[in-house]
């Protein structure tokens, strides 16, 4: 990558390290220095790339030449962090923030995390006390919610995720239709590497992409009203489809990173090892949906959650009560995974 040059990496090292208070040996001190070792990498990232909005825009341009990807790739590798558990900290982060609608990104991404090598039930008793104890998330963080998903993680062998997403007209979301094949299980259309574990946070982010290419060119500016960023859909036909969301299963193994700092409950890995256990549909092709049009597009997501939660007629409250429960007869099947 051109402009982060061996000397402009070596003068970000230079700035980490003399933000390292060596004096600073209590718990909570290194944990606030590993949330500023993350906040300072992810604000050169974002104004390498433009600033907020301009980063927001280049997450659905796929001809966009910053490569965010690549830059996080060499932070990743190059940057000494205070210690293993921040540099994943970093890579979970700065990744929920890229372009895995592109396809040569995605892979890269794959790529990049297939590196990942963690103990989760270690890793998970680290990142609960760094939530909990350090002191720097807020009143408002659900801290019993963040404990509770910990808990969840550590004691189960297979995991229940959610993820919205696009599905563009006339492509089939699963691989295979036979249910008797592994592929079944493997998703094809919408697939990516962030979950969540709350199925009314993938109900959120069904629309998430098409939203952010709508105000790409609306009028409006980034707080465009569900409606008027529908006006722009003509402009975007054949990369705007159904508002989407999906159950599925995946190995506690296979986990990569967690991140609950922002009360999305995110969980990234392979997409190939996320097993596509039903689906529904929010929306038609074109974003209508009753639940949609009440929803503030372009606000924080903890405020669009409760906008959600206000309307208990809602489907998202009637689908998928409990976590999947993985039965024996197909557990074979989700065991294999095409690499």
């Amino acid at each position: 990558m051109g402009f982060l040059t061996d000397e402009r990496l070596a003068d970000i090292q230079r700035y980490m390290d003399e933000e390292h208070d060596s004096n600073v040996k209590d718990k909570i001190g290194i944990h606030k220095e590993r949330a500023h070792n993350v906040s300072i990498l992810v604000k050169i990232i974002d104004d390498l790339g433009g600033g907020s909005a301009k980063i927001e825009n280049n997450i659905v341009d796929n001809n966009s030449q910053f490569n965010q990807v690549e830059l996080i790739e060499t932070f990743y590798r190059k940057i000494r962090f205070v210690d293993d558990f921040t540099r994943q900290l970093f890579l979970t982060r700065a990744l929920s923030e890229t372009n895995n609608n592109n396809r040569q990104s995605r892979v890269a991404i794959r790529n990049l995390l297939n590196t990942v090598r963690i103990d989760l039930d270690e890793f998970i008793d680290f990142y609960k006390d760094f939530i909990l104890n350090s002191g720097i998330f807020k009143k408002t963080h659900n801290f019993e919610e963040t404990k509770a998903n910990c808990e969840y993680l550590k004691q189960n062998q297979w995991i229940t995720i959610y993820r919205g997403f696009n599905t563009k007209e006339g492509e089939a979301i699963r691989t295979s239709n036979n249910k008797n094949k592994a592929d079944y299980y493997r998703q094809k259309e919408g697939m990516g590497f962030s979950f969540t574990l709350n199925k009314k946070m993938a109900f959120l982010f069904s629309i998430m992409f098409q939203a952010r290419l709508l105000r790409s060119t609306s009028k409006y500016g980034h707080l465009v009203s569900h409606n008027n960023m529908k006006e722009e859909i003509h402009k975007h036909r054949s990369s705007i489809g159904r508002a989407s969301i999906g159950r599925y299963v995946i190995h506690k193994d296979n986990i990569k990173c967690i991140e609950f700092g922002r009360r999305e409950e995110e969980v990234m890995c392979d997409y190939r090892d996320a097993k596509l256990i039903d689906y529904k549909f929010i929306s038609d092709l074109n974003l209508n949906s009753k639940e949609l049009d009440k929803i503030s597009q372009g606000e924080m997501m903890t405020y669009q959650l409760k906008e959600l939660n206000k309307m208990t007629d809602s489907k998202i409250h009637k689908w998928w009560k409990t976590s999947y429960k993985v039965k024996k007869d197909i557990e074979s099947l989700l065991l294999k995974t095409k690499k």
